[in-house]
């Protein structure tokens, strides 16, 4: 049974922030989960739906929530009694969306627990994410790194695109977070690459998505300009980007990015119109951040303790967890001890040890998680892909070695053939730079000229001679018509002279002409050597370059390329 899209065939965006409650929040990143179906399941996935809207009701009071969940339950437990696992995922699923968070967890690891053994891998994959977007809710960062990392070890086993992009936002998402900005750009670049693997309706989301999250790593690296082309680009080539909810995190982090150019009050003006509207607990606290360094940068220190001390208000009674929890306390523990107020000072340096503490634990987890179960993992992943992709090549037949000695003589063949070619060719060489000619006049017996006077053949031979001494063969539009019109004979008596005295055809004759003339100015015109082929091929009377370089061939056995070459070397050799 092809496991792909056996549970859902769902298309929707998540938008992951501390303590998350609507679509308008910030620092977001998306979980795109595209469609996983799968015409193979067609009848399965109606058999779902079919059950599905008996228990899908909208939800209008608590009565019809008490319903519901009963039948919910009902279902199943009957799904269970008859080992239809289908049925179990998908129930365990429901239940699992209207339970709360903590409930939630253990729900989605039932759908885990059945689902992976059935080899519904997308089942698996969207409640592996599930949880990390839950924990992300509730803080639990080191946590949300194992469900997202468990979710691209599936992705990238089943070799989905798509839901590897979905895991691998999370997992840069959070290594930004907790100062591991490089290893996020280079997750951002993975995904561009699976993005060609991977076409989608959600392409400009996608854009807009990767360029936030790439400004977020930048910024944590502290390059603002760097983070401001990417802000900048966004806002330049996304006309609809202020109507999406992609825009106050874009403003958001043109603020970060301001501060850290010490543009401060830029900064805070984009924070400030952030966090004004319906703000997190988050919001507000980052907001009361910038306000309080902007505050001490402006000297009004007494002004800035006050918002620092309301992110303390606002991280105890919502039990919140940032990167800059430890700049708070340290900034209020430097504070009181200038003041000399030593009872509060230790007050908060307790604090600013366990922010320090948390800080470290969780930001060395995140790194060293990463780093054992991402990149470590990955390089020994496309290793055994590439291993694989060349035993597939293999003939079952033959071992390596046997493939290998194959590989070798034919090798040592077209070795031993380019040597000789070569020798060939420096031999031909050789021989033009003789000035050997390549022509013996054919002995004519006397029938073969019966049809013409020897008047007429002496007479047209004389032509030729002047013909060719007066280099008339490089005109490009010369013919056999031609010459016969200038020479005042007609076309026919014309060729039979060619083919007499010559021993060959007219096209022949001329070509033969104007290979012998390239050969002479090739050897002794250094400048004509350093023009292409086509401009050579030109000057000679050929049309092409392809017909000049045959023309060369036949006549002389190598190609005109080879003979520069060969020019070039022996006037290096000379010049020592």
């Amino acid at each position: 049974m092809n496991p792909a899209g056996i549970i859902t065939n769902l298309l929707s965006i998540k938008f992951i922030y501390p303590e998350v409650n609507s679509m308008n929040k910030l620092i977001p990143v998306f979980i795109l989960f595209f469609s996983l179906s799968n015409a193979q399941n067609d009848s399965l996935e109606s058999k779902e739906q079919k059950k599905f809207e008996n228990v899908n009701v909208v939800v209008h009071n608590n009565s019809q929530v008490l319903d519901t969940g009963i039948k919910v339950y009902s279902f199943l437990n009957k799904a269970k009694e008859e080992q239809d696992t289908l049925e179990i995922i998908l129930r365990y699923n429901q239940i699992a969306e209207r339970s709360a968070p903590r409930e939630k967890i253990v729900y989605l690891d039932s759908v885990v627990l059945h689902s992976r053994p059935f080899g519904d891998y997308a089942a698996t994959f969207n409640a592996y994410l599930d949880q990390a977007f839950i924990f992300l809710e509730l803080y639990e960062f080191k946590k949300a790194l194992n469900a997202s990392l468990n979710a691209y070890a599936l992705a990238r086993d089943n070799n989905d695109a798509s839901m590897q992009i979905n895991a691998l936002l999370f997992i840069g998402h959070i290594n930004t977070l907790w100062n591991n900005g490089g290893v996020s750009l280079s997750i951002y670049s993975k995904i561009d690459s699976l993005k060609n693997l991977s076409p989608s309706q959600q392409d400009v989301n996608l854009d807009l998505m990767l360029q936030l999250n790439r400004s977020n790593a930048y910024l944590q690296n502290k390059m603002p300009d760097t983070a401001l082309v990417y802000i900048k680009n966004a806002f330049d080539n996304h006309d609809e980007l202020e109507a999406t909810f992609f825009y106050d995190s874009y403003v958001w982090n043109a603020g970060k990015a301001y501060f850290q150019k010490e543009v401060y009050e830029r900064g805070l003006d984009s924070i400030k119109k952030v966090a004004s509207a319906n703000p997190t607990a988050y919001q507000r606290a980052m907001a009361h951040y910038y306000n309080a360094k902007y505050q001490t940068v402006t000297g009004n220190k007494d002004t800035a303790i006050i918002h620092y001390l309301k992110i303390d208000t606002l991280v105890s009674k919502h039990k919140l967890v940032f990167p800059e929890m430890k700049d708070v306390y340290n900034s209020i523990n430097e504070y009181y001890l200038e003041k000399g107020d030593r009872s509060t000072q230790f007050l908060y340096l307790n604090k600013l040890i366990k922010s320090l503490n948390i800080h470290t634990d969780i930001s060395n987890y995140i790194s060293n998680t990463t780093r054992e179960l991402y990149e470590i993992p990955e390089i020994i992943f496309q290793k055994e892909a590439q291993i694989e992709l060349l035993q597939k090549k293999e003939n079952q037949t033959r071992n390596r070695a046997v493939v290998m000695a194959v590989v070798l003589i034919v090798i040592i063949i077209l070795s031993l053939f380019y040597i000789f070619k070569q020798r060939s060719y420096k031999k031909r060489f050789q021989m033009l730079m003789s000035e050997k000619s390549n022509e013996e006049e054919k002995p004519q017996g006397e029938s073969q000229n019966a049809t013409i006077s020897v008047e007429v053949i002496q007479e047209l031979m004389q032509k030729l001679e002047n013909f060719e001494k007066n280099n008339e063969f490089v005109e490009s539009d010369i013919s056999l018509n031609e010459i016969a019109r200038r020479f005042h004979t007609n076309s026919t008596y014309l060729s039979k002279v060619v083919n007499l005295k010559k021993d060959k055809n007219f096209s022949n004759y001329i070509n033969d002409l104007r290979i012998e003339h390239c050969i002479k100015k090739l050897k002794t015109n250094e400048k004509l050597r350093n023009y292409t082929i086509k401009a050579i091929a030109e000057e000679m009377g050929f049309n092409n370059p392809q017909s000049f370089s045959n023309a060369f061939y036949k006549y002389s056995g190598i190609y005109p390329s080879f003979f520069i070459s060969q020019l070039n070397k022996k006037r290096k050799h000379w010049s020592f």
